[in-house]
This record gives structure tokens, C-alpha cells and sequence, in this order.
């Protein structure tokens, strides 16, 4: 784990026991930010959530299934 400045924002990197690992990023980001994975296992796919200014009200969250990359 660790504390970085990623896009203009501080980001925490968290391993848990069980091999999950997660970005927490307070914000407000101030530039665009792109999350890339490497896999080396079967795809478990990702769980992600954001939220929105305080004045939207607004929570969002999901499910992304990884797709591979097709080297050729």
C-alpha cells in the first residue's frame, strides 16, 4: 500500500489478505484519470464506485468485466 499524487489529487493504494486491491481517491481530480490493470490470473473483473459534488447528490457504481487484449 502507499499514499501517491496521482492527477492532481492524493491516492491511496490498499492490498487486503484476501488479494483484493483498491484505489480510494478523495478528489476533486484535477485532471483526467485512467486506470490500467494487469492481470495474470483468470479475469475477476472490477467493482467500482464514485460520487459526484455534494450538491448532485448522486452515487454511481458498477461492474466492469474485463475484456482481453488480443496480441497479434
Amino acid at each position: 500500500g502507499g499514499q501517491y499524487e496521482i492527477s492532481g489529487s492524493s491516492v491511496e493504494y490498499l492490498k487486503t489478505s484476501n488479494s483484493t486491491e483498491e484505489l480510494i481517491v478523495k478528489g476533486p481530480l484535477t485532471q483526467e484519470l485512467y486506470v490500467l490493470v494487469l492481470l495474470r490470473t483468470n479475469n475477476p473483473g472490477i467493482f467500482y464506485e464514485y460520487w459526484l459534488p455534494k450538491q448532485t447528490h448522486s452515487h454511481r457504481g458498477g461492474q466492469y468485466p474485463l475484456q482481453p487484449i488480443n496480441n497479434k
